[in-house]
């Protein structure tokens, strides 16, 4: 479907695109830092652009961080330190060692090279969700069984803005970056999730479940709004 460019005082120039079959409006950041909204058929632009709004640190955080070159010493969301390693390998691995992700490259790699960062990244990622799968499944089965709730199965994904969802067939998904937060909000994330199987709304009768079995509910909602679901490089 056509693009229509919009310049935008935060963003640059928007790649905005309706598309036929999409139900919900998507945010996208490429490679190059542009923001590419995509909306349902039917829905304006402007809501789009202010839907963009509504998650614009969330934007501004992606392109800030395509700006960043990733190399031995970076600090990954404050967690994790990278160390490079060029050997004679002949492909990159990645491995957690304590809270230091060590790369092996091959000797003749460009490190600042597009390609490579982008591989970096991919790499960053896949150790953290391994760490997730290890530290968050465990841990929700844990409080599942802690209050009696009964899910049907687990997923680790590399959501774009949402800390986890519940789907009706009972499903609990986590986002990798919920390995990242303060323990007391990955119990709020999996209590949330865990009290959408009886409640499949944000509705009176959720809050008063949540707030049994996690009391501080309401306010931890608060806090989650100061964390970001994504790769953060200094």
């Amino acid at each position: 479907m056509p693009v229509n460019k919009v310049k935008s005082a935060h963003f640059g120039t928007v790649h905005v695109r309706r598309k036929r079959g999409v139900k919900n409006m998507r945010l996208r950041v490429d490679h190059t830092g542009t923001l590419h909204v995509t909306l349902p058929w039917l829905v304006p632009q402007a809501l789009g652009l202010a839907f963009a709004e509504k998650h614009k640190e969330w934007v501004q955080l992606q392109q800030k961080n395509l700006q960043a070159t990733i190399g031995s010493g970076s600090v990954i969301n404050d967690t994790y330190r990278v160390e490079l390693r060029k050997t004679d390998t002949s492909r990159m691995t990645a491995r957690l060692q304590g809270h230091t992700i060590l790369i092996t490259l091959p000797a003749k790699t460009n490190i600042e090279a597009e390609e490579t960062q982008s591989k970096l990244r991919k790499k960053i990622i896949t150790v953290i969700k391994a760490e997730a799968e290890e530290t968050l499944g465990p841990l929700l089965y844990r409080l599942a069984k802690a209050y009696r709730y009964n899910f049907k199965d687990i997923q680790i994904k590399t959501l774009k803005s949402r800390w986890g969802s519940c789907s009706s067939e009972k499903v609990i998904t986590l986002n990798t970056f919920a390995v990242q937060l303060p323990d007391y909000l990955q119990e709020y994330v999996i209590l949330h999730e865990l009290t959408h199987l009886n409640h499949m709304h944000h509705g009176q009768g959720f809050w008063e479940e949540l707030i049994s079995v996690c009391p501080d509910a309401k306010k931890y909602r608060k806090e989650l709004k100061n964390y970001q679901p994504t790769i953060s490089i200094t």
